[in-house]
């Protein structure tokens, strides 16, 4: 699970075991479950006729949205992280070229 440290997205889990549970029968049992909830929120919104009940419909969906994208979020910020550092490394290797360069 991603916690929030001083600004920073902490994600513990590695990038095999998110798409291992993507893929596992109770990511998509859940998923499955998750998606049911965001049909029966969306066949109940025209009925609805107060804004504060459509407000908290939305609000639902929108919560939906986010649970059901999180697993290939987790991925990309990793994905992010991985060239970030990747990036750094190779500017510090090009870095210490040039100083030996210049000895």
């Amino acid at each position: 699970m991603a916690e929030v440290d001083k600004g920073r997205i902490v994600i513990r889990s590695s990038k095999s075991e998110i798409v291992n549970f993507r893929n596992s029968l109770l990511a998509k049992d859940m998923r499955r479950e998750l998606l049911i909830w965001g049909r029966v929120a969306k066949s109940a919104y025209p009925e609805v006729d107060n804004l504060l009940e459509k407000g908290r419909i939305d609000g639902r969906l929108e919560a939906l949205d986010y649970v059901l994208g999180l697993p290939d979020n987790m991925i990309e910020v990793l994905e992010e992280r991985d060239r970030i550092i990747k990036e750094e490394e190779e500017e510090e290797d090009v870095s210490r070229r040039n100083e030996t360069d210049s000895d």
